[in-house]
């Protein structure tokens, strides 16, 4: 008999799903702004220009997972790095569609 096979409630293989679910490794991308270009435009960037986003330095910054927005945050610094600041929790709406 393997893991979970048996009718009815299976604690022990709930807390095994849950610990390996807990562990597991999503890529998250924070994204600035989206914007869309020309793809002449795009052929004629050069090494040194500039894309002008319509953001600010204190506008919120979206974190997706998979292509979906789970949350914002802030940009910021710690230390000598960049770092994204969470402003709320992942939302539930984005729980219950996993």
């Amino acid at each position: 008999m393997f893991m979970g096979e048996k009718f009815g409630q299976d604690v022990m293989w709930e807390k095994h799903f849950s610990k390996e679910v807990r562990q597991t490794e999503v890529e998250l991308e924070v994204v600035m702004d989206e914007k869309k270009i020309s793809l002449g435009d795009v052929m004629q960037f050069k090494v040194g220009n500039t894309l002008l986003l319509d953001r600010g330095p204190d506008d919120e910054v979206m974190i997706k997972c998979n292509g979906v927005t789970v949350t914002t945050g802030k940009v910021g610094k710690m230390g000598d790095n960049i770092a994204v600041s969470i402003n709320e929790p992942i939302r539930k709406k984005v729980k219950e569609q996993l």
